[in-house]
């Protein structure tokens, strides 16, 4: 069974925290006994339910929701068990292979580091992930040349590709920080996908480079800059840290933005000298 989170349950998670009461009252709409199934294994996955709650919730949902009034409530139980079971299984086996094959190819990354994720921080708020904001960060605030509010850790579109002053004007620091999470796992998952897709095998220094200068120069403008090509060619091209150090030059009077190129460069170059030690 495949649970796919629908546009406006991903955009609900996103904007609140879902609790166990309103985790009941959403099921009492839900007439098709099928999507019941679905969306109470999706509550267990997320952990908005937890699997022993699950026999009282549906005796609780039985007495209002005629699409399992009638139902046997200890069949519908196992079905439900037996299918977060084996979803779970599954979830446990593809981890279980990405760890071996992670072990099996020694320099391979799959997650942006701590360091990385700091600085990525520093370099859009000037502030440690965390930080205090202000009301412009929750209001939102136009950077010169651009006609798009940005939010909090410099965040113009939201995870679903609208810009964010199109989904809601005002927004919350949890909010803002959850979000920021979330487009750093974006930007990784394609980061990842694209070094797959040309058969790159991704250092810890790598991935962290290219999610971060991702994050900032979305993933059209990173390939226009012609980076991601050489690193397609070769990998450990001694170039590639050279043209990426100076690949913001062009931006004058940005000293913030030529120092990150330089970092993100050095990142890159580290996985480089230690691939040929």
């Amino acid at each position: 069974m495949k649970v796919i989170l629908t546009e406006s349950q991903f955009n609900k998670l996103i904007s609140e925290e879902v609790n166990e009461a309103k985790f009941i009252d959403s099921l009492l709409g839900v007439n098709d006994p099928n999507k019941f199934v679905k969306r109470i294994v999706l509550g267990l996955l997320l952990g908005t339910i937890a699997l022993g709650s699950l026999p009282g919730i549906l005796n609780t949902v039985a007495k209002n929701n005629p699409a399992i009034e009638n139902v046997d409530q200890s069949k519908l139980f196992e079905r439900i068990k037996n299918i977060f079971t084996n979803v779970k299984n599954k979830e446990a086996q593809v981890t279980g292979q990405m760890r071996a094959d992670a072990e099996g190819i020694k320099r391979a990354a799959t997650e942006v580091s701590d360091t990385a994720l700091s600085q990525i921080c520093k370099w859009e708020t000037n502030h440690e992930f965390g930080y205090q904001m202000q009301p412009k960060d929750l209001q939102g605030y136009r950077v010169r040349g651009e006609a798009r509010k940005t939010y909090g850790y410099g965040l113009r579109t939201h995870p679903n590709g609208k810009f964010m002053e199109d989904v809601k004007r005002v927004w919350t620091q949890p909010e803002l920080e959850r979000l920021f999470k979330l487009k750093i796992a974006k930007e990784k998952q394609w980061v990842l996908a694209w070094a797959k897709k040309n058969g790159v095998e991704l250092g810890q220094g790598q991935l962290d480079a290219m999610v971060s200068a991702v994050y900032n120069y979305g993933h059209a403008g990173f390939l226009r800059t012609g980076i991601p090509a050489m690193i397609a060619k070769n990998p450990n091209d001694p170039r590639i840290p050279e043209v990426w150090a100076k690949a913001s030059d062009h931006r004058k009077n940005m000293g913030g933005l030529h120092a990150r190129r330089r970092m993100e460069a050095k990142w890159y170059m580290d996985d480089i000298q230690k691939e040929n030690a």
